[in-house]
Formats: structure tokens, C-alpha cells, sequence
């Protein structure tokens, strides 16, 4: 969140936001903030356990803001610098992964 100037867009939960945009149910089905992304990981241990959770409620609020917004407006392009970034960390956060498993089963003498 902090490393960009423009996330302050997401953070907010939705309901802070529908006087500005009073059709926005309408268009997202299922609204999502980071702000409620963060309350997820803090409340339930079981989001935090799958990865795939986080990552896909992380994909949707990007996704959500390119929806209801057009391609000229500064929230689709910060949504979309956003979500670019953030496929790059978690690709960046599996290959570690990978490797960190490769070098326990290496330790191990298991076979991969």
C-alpha cells in the first residue's frame, strides 16, 4: 500500500465511497477494499493459510476498480499500475518459495 502514492483509492472500505459513485453495486458484484483485504488476514488464521485467497480478493479490488471506472481515469490507471506490481510480487514471492523448498528437500537428501 505504501508504495504508491496513488493507494489510497483502494484502502477505504466501499461503503465511504458510494456518495461519490451511487451506482457502483450495481456494477460491482462483489466489492472488496484493501482496507477489508487486511481485516481478512488479522481475523481469520484460515485466510492467511491459503495464499490463493489473499491473492485472488487482492486481484478482484484491482479488478473492481477497472470495471466501474474507464480506461482515462487516474483510479483504472493506479488500479492497473497496481495490479501489474502486484503480479510481479507474487511471481517474485513463489519463485522464493520454490527455491526455499528446493533447499529444504536438498538438506534432506529427499529426492524432488
Amino acid at each position: 500500500i505504501k508504495s504508491d502514492a496513488e493507494s489510497g483509492w483502494f484502502v477505504p472500505p466501499i461503503d465511504q465511497l458510494l456518495e461519490y459513485c451511487p451506482d457502483y453495486l450495481e456494477v460491482i458484484e462483489t466489492p472488496i477494499s484493501l482496507q477489508d483485504i487486511r481485516h481478512k488476514c488479522n481475523k481469520f488464521s484460515d485466510y492467511c493459510r491459503d495464499f490463493r485467497l489473499f491473492e485472488a480478493d487482492v486481484k478482484l479490488c484491482f479488478s473492481n476498480a477497472m470495471t466501474y471506472n474507464p480506461p482515462d481515469n487516474s483510479v483504472y490507471r493506479a488500479a492497473m499500475r497496481m495490479s501489474n506490481n502486484f503480479d510481479e510480487l507474487v511471481a517474485d514471492f513463489k519463485e522464493a518459495q520454490i527455491q526455499v523448498a528446493i533447499n529444504i528437500s536438498d538438506e534432506d537428501g529427499t529426492q524432488r
